[in-house]
Parts: C-alpha cells; sequence; structure tokens
C-alpha cells in the first residue's frame, strides 16, 4: 500500500514537472509582443521619442548614450530622419521587431553632423528615392526585412554636460513621414 502511493506520487511530480517545463517552454510563443515590438506599437507615430536612461523600454539600454526611438510601421510609411548630431559618437540604427539590427549608422557617416536618411521598407525607400533622384542630397537608405522596424538613436553622453548637449540636438531632430508633404516653417 505504502509502495503504490509512492509510486503514485514519483508518477505524479513528475507529470507536474513535465507541464512546468512545457509551459515555460511555451510562453514566448505566446507572449505577443517582445520590448522592441512592444515599443514599435507603443511609440507615438512619426516622432522621435526620448528614452529615459533608467527606462526598461529596451533591453541593454546604456545608460552613457542619450537614446531616442521612432516607429517605422506601414501606418506611418518610411520616416525621413533629418537633423545635426553632435561631433561625438553616435549610431543610428534600424531595428526589426525582434530585436535585431538590420542596419545602423556611425558618427562618420554623416557629413559635418548632418544626418539625412531614410528608413522603411526596401519598396518604399526605393520608391522615394527613385521620385527624389534629382534632389541633392539624398538621404542615406536604411531598408528593414519586414514592414516594422523602429529607427534607434543613440549619442555618446558620459557626463551631465554632455547628456544635456545630445537631449537639446536629439530633441531638435525630425522623424517624419517622407511620404507627408514638408512641415510649413
Amino acid at each position: 500500500m505504502i509502495d503504490r502511493f509512492i509510486r503514485s506520487l514519483v508518477a505524479l511530480l513528475l507529470l507536474a514537472g513535465v507541464v512546468h517545463i512545457v509551459a515555460i517552454l511555451l510562453v514566448p510563443f505566446n507572449v505577443p509582443f517582445n520590448a522592441y515590438a512592444q515599443l514599435i506599437a507603443d511609440s507615438p507615430s512619426a516622432r522621435l521619442t526620448l528614452l529615459n536612461r533608467t527606462s526598461l523600454a529596451l533591453p541593454d539600454l546604456d545608460p552613457s548614450f542619450v537614446t531616442a526611438v521612432c516607429p517605422v510601421t506601414p501606418e506611418t510609411g518610411p520616416q525621413l530622419i533629418t537633423g545635426m548630431l553632435p561631433d561625438r559618437l553616435w549610431f543610428v540604427s534600424l531595428i526589426g521587431p525582434n530585436g535585431d539590427v538590420v542596419t545602423a549608422l556611425r558618427s562618420d557617416a554623416a557629413e559635418n553632423g548632418k544626418l539625412s536618411a531614410l528608413a522603411g521598407t526596401p519598396a518604399d525607400v526605393d520608391t522615394y528615392l527613385s521620385a527624389h533622384k534629382l534632389d541633392a542630397p539624398l538621404p542615406v537608405p536604411l531598408s528593414l526585412m519586414g514592414d516594422r522596424g523602429l529607427v534607434e538613436i543613440k549619442i555618446f553622453a558620459p557626463n551631465e554636460g554632455d547628456r544635456l548637449a545630445a537631449t537639446a540636438a536629439i530633441e531638435a531632430m525630425t522623424c517624419l513621414s517622407a511620404m507627408a508633404p514638408p512641415p510649413a516653417k
């Protein structure tokens, strides 16, 4: 009788262990968004959003960088990112919804700190560049692999004075739909 009880208890514990392991392995397939996909969905469209350095919005957010993001979705269309970046280390990355860096630019990609980049699907980027091929200079193309992504701008700012300058530079930048008419000045 005790032997049968022990065998039943062991079988029950094994079954519970298997159920828990299967449930844990199925979680990533049942979660609709990871951090990047959630940020793409939650970000105001066609606008740079400055991230707080203590924010948990993105994994591995380096506190020595000032970071801003701008979503690229079918609703926003391709995004034209323009502005002056400070004379220091910076990165502009196009990130897919899974957090994969699709393409990136670094400090030496902009002439005299002036950034002009176009982020979107390959078809949208080609359409824009074809329509504006006589315009000079053309923006640097950043092509997505899918139809959604996130433009991430990071400026190195190790101290508070640098943080203020980097924040001001990002706030002066624009992330606008490339298909919309330019804003009135």
